[in-house]
């Protein structure tokens, strides 16, 4: 009896040590691929945000901020001149929650920052979405391309909404392409739904921004 005790004993131990080491070497393991993992990320979102910022402009990870701060804050990444380091456009990670199929997320990138008035926003750049194939998800077509071969025809290319267009001279409003005026968006056929939810991520965006300019230069300076 006392020998099939210790042998249980011993079981238990051995399963104990197992389980030890297993730990450790997954806490090595984490802490090992932890930096590699955070490089690939600053990598992907300063490669998309250099997509929506002027060519000249450079984004600075370090510097990025949440405006306003706690809970529905959105995130800002400021960029910065090449040539003179001066703060020259912001890409603001925004989102709608009315996608056709839910949350979708985007990058709306602002520059012209001497005033309120003569803001521009650059482009956007969808992040996340689950749109429809072939429907919604036309909202990203061209959109890893660069934007100078788009065109200017919004129903080619639906970016082409949001491209170099002053703030406020924008509606915001999604509209049938064959009732759009020249300040609307002109919506994706048979995706009126995802065609307001991005338009309605850039709206927030660009009123966020507009209306807290200075303050934000203030936390974006260097």
């Amino acid at each position: 009896m006392s020998d099939k005790k210790d042998s249980n004993i011993a079981a238990v131990v051995v399963v104990v040590i197992i389980a030890t080491v297993c730990a450790a070497g997954l806490a090595f393991i984490k802490d090992l691929t932890a930096d590699a993992i955070q490089a690939a990320l600053d990598n992907e979102t300063l490669s998309a945000v250099a997509k929506v910022v002027p060519k000249n402009c450079e984004a600075d990870l370090a510097k990025q901020f949440v405006f306003p701060e706690g809970e529905g804050g959105l995130t800002f990444y400021p960029a910065y001149d090449k040539a003179t380091g001066d703060l020259c456009a912001f890409a603001v990670k925004t989102q709608d929650d009315k996608g056709y199929g839910g949350r979708l997320q985007l990058l709306a990138g602002f520059s012209h920052l001497d005033n309120p008035e003569g803001l521009v926003l650059q482009r956007v750049y969808v992040l996340t979405h689950s749109e429809t194939p072939g429907l919604g998800s036309k909202a990203t077509v061209g959109q890893d391309e660069d934007p100078d071969t788009w065109g200017d025809d919004p129903v080619k290319v639906f970016g082409v909404n949001f491209r170099m267009k002053q703030v406020k001279d924008m509606s915001f409003t999604a509209k049938k392409a064959a009732e759009a005026g020249p300040n609307d968006v002109s919506a994706i056929t048979a995706s009126t739904v995802t065609s307001r939810a991005v338009t309605n991520a850039a709206k927030k965006a660009a009123e966020l921004v507009k209306g807290n300019l200075e303050a934000l230069k203030q936390k974006g300076a260097r």
